[in-house]
């Protein structure tokens, strides 16, 4: 049987309650567990007291309680306390909904197999280009535009177009034919004759859903100076001369066929 005012080292009292000294000395760091008394020698000592105010302290932060809270909940009353603990519940349920979304995305993205990168929204279009066998390259080039356009804000309008895009085939093998015809134009000319034939065959491709691609120019329209500028900087790193070209007659063609529509 231990005498009474049986005293603890800082090893002992960590063990007891089940953490680490290190652990009790950020404690009393940050002030949660008031300083011991100390031998003759300089080390702490502690008591049955110290012990349960220590115990306490790691039931509470088992529950996920930030230590700041933690402090407040020992020294409140019970009333106080029950407030507390009620505003922790708000902010798990919170983290929960949170982590729950999270994993929801992580679901999409592992079910589409895609680049973690992809924002969810666009895990359909990228999965269903790779599984019909568009060259990475260009995937990687759209991924990056995907990432530019979200960050501006328009995110959701390039979505919409390249679903429209992917509508207007019967079979997506002809879009990703496309994709691979741009990307063979990495090392040609720009004025080559296949450059406009390229473009032209594209345009013929979309004819049913050019309407509906008049999101795409206003969403161009629309961005303010700076993104239209890192916007353009992207694309003439990202695009060869020829491929460039391409772009332009694609983006020329398109705005005279909806100028058509609106006269």
């Amino acid at each position: 049987m231990r005498a009474p005012g049986h005293e603890l080292t800082i090893g002992e009292l960590a063990r007891l309650a089940g953490t680490t000294s290190r652990t009790v000395r950020h404690y009393h760091q940050i002030g949660l567990l008031p300083e011991p008394r100390r031998s003759e020698a300089g080390y702490r000592k502690y008591g049955v007291g110290d012990l349960l105010t220590l115990l306490k302290a790691r039931r509470l932060a088992s529950f996920g309680m930030p230590l700041e809270r933690v402090k407040q909940v020992l020294g409140a009353g019970a009333v106080e306390a029950t407030a507390l603990l009620d505003e922790l519940d708000t902010e798990l349920a919170a983290q929960i909904n949170a982590l729950e979304a999270q994993r929801r995305v992580l679901a999409l993205l592992r079910q589409h197999a895609v680049d973690p990168q992809v924002p969810e929204e666009f895990a359909p279009h990228f999965s269903a280009l790779r599984a019909a066998g568009a060259p990475e390259e260009h995937l990687g080039k759209e991924l990056d535009l995907v990432l530019l356009m979200s960050s501006f804000g328009i995110g959701e309008g390039l979505e919409r177009a390249y679903r429209a895009q992917l509508a207007a085939v019967s079979d997506v093998t002809e879009y990703v034919e496309f994709t691979k015809r741009l990307e063979a134009l990495a090392d040609v000319d720009a004025d080559a004759p296949e450059v406009e034939e390229v473009a032209r065959d594209y345009i013929r491709l979309m004819e049913p859903v050019i309407p509906e691609l008049r999101n795409s120019v206003e969403m161009w329209t629309s961005l303010d100076p700076t993104a239209e500028a890192l916007l353009q900087q992207h694309e003439l790193s990202a695009a060869s001369p020829a491929q460039w070209r391409v772009m332009e007659i694609l983006a020329q063609e398109l705005g005279r066929r909806l100028e058509g529509e609106d006269g």
